[in-house]
């Protein structure tokens, strides 16, 4: 809780001091060595429809609570007669995800999973917070976090771990959040972020020196900075 309170603090020092672009879509930005704008803007973006063009690949790839599946699963027939329970619910969770079938999902054991399952197909949040399995509902919210285009999903993460490489990959791959990085307890991560905002000119070169990281800290400098 403390080092929330200090992150907030410096998120203020760095963005009255210009070193944080916040913006996009033309709102005025605010640069070091230019003056502010005389009405700040702040951008808010909520989407109301769920996404139709996230795969499976994109928000299940990283998901431990998920295995590589040896047997067949291209038909119900084939993952029914699957003998390892495990297994089978596997089986039934990628055949549901092929055939965007929800009856599937209601053929798997694992309660948990099943919620997991229709949550996926049914794009719904409130099925994820069914879920008791903490780790299970985790990625589940980090699903809906993709699928809905909402990054608020990442906060309702309770697993650190987990809540900070959501918040990551959607300022990566979805929309630039330079504030992010700062609120992110995972330090390798936060490295990565505030590299990656230097690089989108988002976050000024100069604090390239707040990367703990000294691989990093020389690559942000040598290739923004010296380059």
């Amino acid at each position: 809780m403390r080092y929330m309170k200090y992150a907030l603090v410096f998120l203020l020092v760095l963005a009255s001091a210009g070193c944080i672009r916040q913006g996009g879509g033309g709102s005025p930005t605010t640069t070091l060595g230019e003056p502010a704008p005389t009405t700040p803007t702040v951008e808010m973006v909520s989407d109301t429809t769920a996404t139709t063009s996230t795969t499976l690949e994109e928000v299940e790839e990283p998901d431990p609570t998920t295995t590589t599946l040896r047997v067949d699963a291209s038909n119900l027939s084939a993952c029914m007669g699957v003998s390892d329970l495990p297994s089978r619910d596997e089986c039934l969770y990628q055949l549901a995800a092929r055939t965007k079938n929800t009856e599937v999902c209601g053929r798997i054991d694992d309660s948990n999973k099943g919620l997991k399952c229709r949550a996926m197909l049914e794009n719904d949040p409130g099925l994820c917070k069914r879920v008791d399995v903490l780790e299970d509902r985790d990625w589940c919210y980090r699903m809906m976090a993709f699928k809905w285009n909402d990054i608020g999903y990442c906060d309702m993460i309770r697993t650190q771990q987990i809540k900070d490489k959501c918040a990551f990959d959607y300022v990566k791959d979805k929309k630039p959040d330079p504030y992010r990085c700062f609120q992110m307890i995972d330090a390798r991560l936060r490295d990565e972020c505030i590299l990656l905002h230097v690089g989108l000119d988002r976050i000024n070169p100069r604090l390239c020196h707040l990367i703990t990281d000294p691989e990093l800290e020389l690559e942000c400098n040598q290739t923004y900075i010296h380059g």
